[in-house]
Formats: structure tokens, sequence, C-alpha cells
């Protein structure tokens, strides 16, 4: 009888264990949201590092023909061409760059390099 009463005098310890499961769910969701925050930072620096090669090699494109004459029905094909020539050039030499000078990377609009 003594065994049971002690049994039922002490309460199971329920809420210590729901405390230690709630705060070991709350350290799990703040550790995914920081991976998910640097996933996302990740992606808007590559498309950053990205687009503004392609914007360089568009306005280098558009005053390259500003000097030449191009036939109308090729000046779309031409563009693009060189729109895509004069984006990779740019983005190969400020990578070259980079590699000795990281601040130089500002010059593809970030100057931070985004881990995959």
């Amino acid at each position: 009888m003594k065994d049971l009463m002690r049994k039922q005098d002490k309460p199971p310890n329920i809420e210590a264990k729901f405390r230690r499961t709630q705060a070991n769910v709350v350290k799990f969701i703040q550790e995914i949201q920081a991976k998910r925050r640097k996933i996302v930072s990740d992606q808007i620096t590559s498309y950053i590092r990205t687009i503004i090669p392609s914007l360089v090699g568009a306005f280098v494109a558009w005053l390259a023909q500003k000097g030449i004459n191009v036939p109308v029905d090729i000046v779309v094909p031409t563009t693009a061409l060189l729109t895509a020539v004069f984006g990779a050039l740019y983005y190969y030499i400020v990578r070259k760059l980079e590699a000795k000078y990281p601040k130089l990377g500002i010059l593809l609009g970030i100057a931070k390099t985004p881990t995959y």
C-alpha cells in the first residue's frame, strides 16, 4: 500500500519531458530556417552574379552596334550573339581577376561567391 501511495504522490514527469521535446523541436526548426536562409541567399547571389555579366554583355553589344551598320533582318541574331560573347568574356575576365583580387568580385554584382 505504501508503494502505491508513493507512486501516486509522485506525478509522472510529463511536463519536463514535454519541455525537452518542445525545446528540441524549436531548435530543429531554427536550424532548418538558418539553412533555408543560407540556401536562398546563395541562390540570390548566384542569380545576381549571372545577371550582371548578361547586362554588361547586352550594353556592350548595344554600344558595338551603334558603330556598325547591320542589316535590319539580322539585328536580333547579331545582338543576341554579341550579348552572349561579351557577357561570357566579361564573366571570364572578372572571375580570373577575382581569383587574384577577391574584392574585384563586386564587378559581378556581389563580391561573395555562392556555395553549393
